[in-house]
């Protein structure tokens, strides 16, 4: 049903003008044939995927230039596409989206402005259905009923050139900022590579030429981490009210050692593997039928984040009933303890061998799927975090690549990992100054991170001030 408002713009839905003019085509049947394929994936490089119809694994929509395309999967709802059609080629899109076939009435990135305000976004997202996660999507009947207002052509065409011309100054920012967070992952990047080769600590080190060198540290630790291993072996058969028999002590098996070729940075440094300096435990798989809402919290990878740190929110939060840690105490985690992802479905975004520490008073089980790191009395705890959060580290995960689309780790690959071990006295030298140099760049990414969020809010006020006739200039729909 359509109406004429006072100012002369036309109410309607976006059901009334949606015209789905696309038909399924199969590019397969064209082997050789080159399309541009609207996906996705495409649409965060800003254009249409070159390829050819062997390279398409399934049928597709044939799409015309000027069709607006809205995504209907979750979480990128409300992404919009206009078809550009300017290479010639034929026009494919994925199934991701609802199709928008140009209209007489309607100016094509009209109508693309208008579905990128947040009030639309918020509508889809609210009617979102299917199990959960990215197979949440938006039928095509949610977006058409909702309401939409539009002048004639020519008034269109005004208000676009207008809002082009508005956010080619934002979308500038946008850049800006984006360039200064990329140059701010690098640096970090830079810091901790710095850190496990020795560079923060050089002049340190001709300052204190007499320091105990790290090999000496070494040797004490490989004792220590024998001497735990015994305890260990103890109590085992303490609990069982057993003796321990002959010969148990030989059952202990000597750590790998660092690879001969693997050079340490400084004279006063050493080569170590981590299986060396540290003890790892797998976590445990405890039943998800036993979820409550009270108990103890159960770690689990989702609670990791990528900058080291430990987060509990509504959404990622799980308890055992407290009976679950009277059995099961020694996969209690406390303050201050090293813990790794074991398993990710791919090696984006580090999660794969993600490593964090926990906060002080920090208390919690570990789950199945992740791992217990903890130092040997010598190994600075805060020195190995920032080893593998170091690009060092990454290199050794990427080369465990199995193939398969779930990635997995092993403590027995983790102890594999060699790298560089300074003194005991320098490795708290090397966190002091890596400390200095991550407050710095915490701090310039929260001045970033707003300055990002402010950009979002100016872009959607003046998406809302065009489309509600308070835009210079322009006359809008409540005229």
């Amino acid at each position: 049903m359509r109406s004429t408002g006072a100012n002369g713009w036309t109410h309607t839905t976006l059901g009334t003008i949606r015209c789905d003019a696309t038909r399924s085509i199969d590019p397969r049947k064209s082997p050789s044939e080159v399309f541009d394929l609207y996906s996705v994936p495409a649409h965060a490089s800003g254009g249409p995927e070159d390829v050819r119809g062997s390279e398409v694994g399934s049928s597709k929509r044939l799409v015309e230039p000027g069709t607006v395309l809205v995504c209907k999967i979750n979480p990128r709802i409300n992404r919009t596409w206009v078809v550009d059609g300017g290479s010639g080629r034929r026009q494919i899109a994925s199934t991701e989206w609802i199709p928008f076939s140009p209209t007489p009435d309607v100016v094509p990135n009209f109508l693309a402005y208008f579905m990128q305000q947040e009030v639309f976004r918020q509508h889809l997202a609210t009617n979102v259905s299917g199990v959960g996660g990215s197979l949440m999507r938006v039928r095509p009947r949610v977006a058409e009923e909702f309401p939409f207002a539009y002048p004639d052509i020519e008034s269109q065409e005004q208000l676009v050139a207008k809002l082009d011309e508005l956010f080619s100054d934002l979308d500038a920012g946008v850049t800006a900022l984006e360039r200064a967070k990329a140059n701010l992952a690098r640096y970090r990047a830079a810091v901790l590579k710095a850190a496990v080769e020795g560079k923060l600590t050089k002049e340190w080190r001709r300052e204190n030429p007499d320091v105990e060198p790290a090999s000496e540290l070494l040797k004490r630790v490989l004792r220590e981490r024998r001497t735990v291993w015994e305890g260990e072996q103890l109590a085992k058969y303490a609990a069982k009210g057993k003796r321990p028999p002959s010969g148990w002590r030989e059952k202990y098996k000597e750590p790998t050692p660092a690879l001969a070729a693997d050079t340490a940075p400084a004279r006063s440094w050493v080569s170590v593997s981590l299986g060396q300096v540290a003890l790892f435990q797998n976590g445990r798989a405890f039943p998800s039928k036993e979820y409550s809402n009270v108990g103890t919290k159960l770690l689990r990878p989702g609670n990791l984040y990528a900058d080291g740190s430990v987060r509990w929110i509504t959404k990622n939060t799980r308890r055992m009933p407290p009976e679950w840690e009277q059995r099961h105490p020694d996969y209690v985690v406390g303050g201050g303890e090293l813990v790794m992802n074991l398993t990710a479905q791919s090696l984006a975004d580090e999660f794969l061998g993600r490593v964090c520490l926990t906060d002080d008073g920090e208390h919690c089980l570990l789950n199945q799927r992740l791992a217990r790191i903890t130092p040997i009395d010598g190994a600075s705890c805060k020195y190995l975090l920032y080893v593998l959060k170091s690009e060092r580290f990454r290199r050794f995960v990427n080369g465990l690549n199995t193939g398969s689309l779930i990635q997995h780790m092993f403590t027995s690959d983790l102890a594999d990992f060699t790298f560089p071990l300074p003194p005991k006295d320098e490795q708290c030298k090397i966190v002091a100054a890596t400390e200095r140099h991550l407050e710095v760049i915490e701090r310039v990414g929260l001045q970033i991170g707003t300055q990002q969020q402010r950009v979002a809010v100016l872009h959607q006020s003046v998406l809302a001030s065009a489309f509600a006739g308070r835009l210079a200039g322009i006359e809008g729909a409540s005229g």
